[in-house]
């Protein structure tokens, strides 16, 4: 369950302004956000003048005849990696000068007709209905924000993760699971090789290369069946798990209890519960639509549905279809 980064509100640049009115008084007094996106602006735009496409109080820069305006710049910065400050004037600069660059690139591929090409079209059409679809989505999701309840109940819930959050120091020793004998040395481990040097003596004596480190994972960093059994576990005990194609072979040298409060980890878990709400919106409402929709499928839609027949659905084990929505907000219980 991986809860791994798990979180004001845009502004505008104020309210136009008649060309006279911002020569004799400037540019409107602002707060907050605003003042430093009307920053960014001003930095890079001329003194206002009769010339322009429309108030300049709407603008940011004008790049070759086209106008990149702040609601522009507004969702590019609502687009930024979960942590950076959207409100940090370097941080704006940066973005402004990233849309000017883009802006740029994006003529020069206009002018050698790159838009009309197969490959290039395809991915327009993609995005295209990638963000049609999410805006449909968000239409009939509405704005409904989880309830300090339903906080408050994910946040007891999951004790593992906040009140009783621990972090372990681990000496691991990984292998790519494809290695020859990984059985032969899962076997081992459980059976009773304990001795760190024992264990990787074995495998040298196989030809298998492989060196111990230390680090340190929480629950929230690894998946939830995983979160679990090191949560019933003390300092000494051993432990071999999987993750992607990596066997980890791990003894426990230490335990630290680092919980998360419930007032650190609220706007967190209140993240992952709207992103699981959505995800649910999506699952049910894309039945929905298939089933009342006809689809036919052509000669390669009918060829891999064809192979992927025999892996059908597999079993799901309790919490398997929870670990993945958790990924986002494992992430933000370990930033916290």
């Amino acid at each position: 369950m991986s809860l791994r980064g798990m979180a004001a509100r845009p502004c505008t640049i104020g309210s136009p302004n008649r060309p006279d009115q911002c020569a004799r008084r400037g540019p409107p007094r602002l707060s907050g956000e605003a003042a430093m996106l009307a920053m960014a602006a001003f930095l890079l735009l001329p003194a206002c003048s009769g010339e322009s496409h429309q108030s300049t109080s709407q603008v940011v820069a004008i790049v070759s005849g086209e106008e990149l305006t702040a609601p522009m710049l507004e969702t590019e910065l609502t687009r930024l990696p979960e942590g950076a400050d959207r409100r940090d004037p370097g941080v704006q600069r940066a973005t402004v000068d990233r849309m000017i660059t883009q802006t740029l690139f994006a003529k020069r591929a206009e002018e050698l007709g790159l838009a009309q090409t197969p490959a290039v079209a395809r991915e327009i059409e993609s995005a295209r209905k990638t963000i049609l679809a999410g805006a449909y989505l968000k239409s009939i999701a509405g704005e409904r924000k989880p309830s300090d309840a339903e906080i408050s109940a994910f946040f007891e819930a999951h004790p593992e993760l906040f009140a009783q959050r621990r972090q372990y120091v681990l000496t691991d020793v990984p292998l790519r699971s494809t290695a020859a004998e990984i059985g032969k040395y899962v076997a081992a481990f459980k059976q009773g090789q304990q001795d760190r040097e024992s264990f990787l003596a074995l495998l040298r004596k196989d030809g298998v290369s492989a060196t111990a480190g230390m680090m340190t994972v929480s629950a929230d960093q690894v998946p939830e069946t995983l979160a679990r059994r090191l949560a019933s576990m003390t300092a000494g005990d051993r432990i071999t798990y999987r993750m992607g194609d990596v066997q980890h072979f791990a003894w426990i040298e230490e335990i630290r209890p680092s919980p998360v409060p419930l007032a650190l980890a609220r706007s967190s878990i209140a993240s992952f519960l709207s992103q699981k709400r959505m995800a649910e919106i999506a699952e049910s409402n894309g039945k929905t639509m298939r089933a009342k929709a006809k689809v036919e499928y052509g000669d390669v839609g009918k060829m891999i549905l064809a192979k992927a027949m025999p892996a059908a659905t597999p079993p799901v084990r309790p919490g398997a279809a929870m670990e993945n929505r958790k990924d986002q907000i494992m992430r933000g219980a370990a930033g916290l």
